[in-house]
């Protein structure tokens, strides 16, 4: 057999490359199989997995084998080849097939199916908070693309989460922590505040973790569902003058990476529940009820709730 591609008949991997190379990588069979044709032994997986290099995604190993526009046909057939079906570790794909769904902010469909957008809203947060501060896991992207509904359920409807490609595990060290601040939080204890704080790593700004969870001052005197006063509003307001830009840089950069997460994904959960209608208070009782049941083990919050869960 000859390799028509170079003038001495010979085969080699950059005299292939050059040939597959163009704008739109298509590969035909024929050149596929003419080169395994030419490939022997461990020639075939030195030129796929080192030869190819095409400098993305740090080579990795998911990237060779499913999304390299070279290495990743050559796998697939070579594999086809011998009947093997495969996916690579850490991904798992089902599909959600039982009726008809909605995204969890689509107030219009909730209305067609008569569901309570603002049962929906509480729902939702008593799912995260119990999967946060009891079981100490985290889904990192609650968008509402990654939240649906089904009018399918005990309650009447049911919640479906989607996409756990960055779902994390919370240290328990950390979990238990995070529960004990929200407690701190609750009671607007000072000192236990700046106590965790320390152990957060967030030093002299521990005093605007109230704020940033609850929306009450480190100092202020109404409930927790009572919001500022005026005047709390207007020294709040004066003392945020003050802050620099290396205020927050400094902030942010010394959060735990758990921290991070947590107010990304509280983020994500505060803007569904205000386009359902219903207000931070559903937030607030959910968090504080399940951070005090993270913190007694022996009791088991009775919530009813009806969510499946899906890997994607």
């Amino acid at each position: 057999m000859k390799w028509n591609v170079k003038g001495n008949g010979i085969f080699n991997t950059r005299s292939f490359y050059r040939e597959i190379r163009g704008t739109t990588l298509v590969f035909s069979l024929g050149k596929v199989f003419g080169l395994l044709r030419f490939l022997r032994g461990w020639s075939f997986f030195l030129w796929t997995g080192i030869g190819c290099m095409c400098h993305n995604n740090g080579e990795s190993v998911d990237h060779l084998l499913i999304h390299c526009d070279i290495a990743s046909p050559l796998w697939g057939v070579a594999l086809q080849m011998f009947g093997i079906q495969w996916v690579c570790r850490g991904m798992l794909f089902l599909c959600y097939l039982a009726g008809e769904t909605g995204l969890v902010d689509d107030v219009e469909f909730f209305k067609e199916m008569g569901i309570n957008p603002i049962k929906v809203a509480k729902a939702l947060m008593e799912v995260f908070a119990e999967m946060i501060f009891i079981h100490g896991f985290i889904h990192g992207d609650p968008h509402p693309g990654n939240i649906l509904v089904s009018p399918e359920g005990r309650n009447g409807f049911c919640l479906v989460l989607l996409d756990h490609g960055i779902y994390r595990q919370l240290d328990e060290g950390f979990r238990i922590d995070y529960c004990e601040l929200w407690k701190a939080l609750i009671l607007l204890d000072e000192n236990k505040i700046q106590q965790l704080g320390e152990r957060f790593g967030v030093g002299k700004y521990f005093k605007y973790l109230p704020l940033i969870f609850t929306g009450r001052t480190i100092d202020s005197k109404s409930t927790l569902l009572g919001g500022m006063s005026i005047e709390e509003k207007r020294n709040l307001k004066q003392e945020l003058k003050s802050l620099k830009m290396e205020d927050i840089s400094s902030f942010m950069e010394s959060l735990p990476p758990e921290f991070s997460r947590i107010l990304r994904t509280d983020g994500l959960l505060r803007s569904i529940i205000s386009r359902l209608g219903a207000s931070q208070r559903v937030r607030l009782l959910a968090y504080a009820k399940y951070a005090l049941y993270g913190l007694s083990p022996k009791l088991k919050p009775q919530s009813g709730l009806e969510a499946i869960w899906i890997i994607a």
